[in-house]
């Protein structure tokens, strides 16, 4: 938790664009707290999945369990950061 937090703070991410949404002209953004909280959801399965005691045996199956849902995770980042991107680039005009 040195550099970050639970959930990789996605759910404070998703608090934060749900607040901001309160603001005038920035309504908007409360469409992508969900993609923020649910990714907040996955960081969590992803450091559950961590054994650091796992067996030597199994670390290559273990690696590869952990590698699949970094893929899940990035696949998801990049898509709830251009949907914001693309409505922060409307809230201008």
């Amino acid at each position: 938790t040195r550099f970050g937090g639970l959930g990789a703070l996605r759910g404070q991410y998703a608090d934060f664009l749900t607040e901001a949404a309160t603001l005038p002209g920035l309504a908007p953004l409360a469409a992508h707290a969900a993609d923020y909280a649910h990714l907040a959801q996955d960081w969590i399965v992803f450091t559950d999945l961590i054994d650091p005691s796992i067996d030597p045996a199994e670390r290559s199956g273990h690696f590869a369990t952990l590698a699949d849902q970094l893929e899940v995770i990035a696949a998801a980042e990049e898509r709830a950061a251009t949907a914001l991107a693309t409505t922060l680039g409307t809230l201008g005009h």
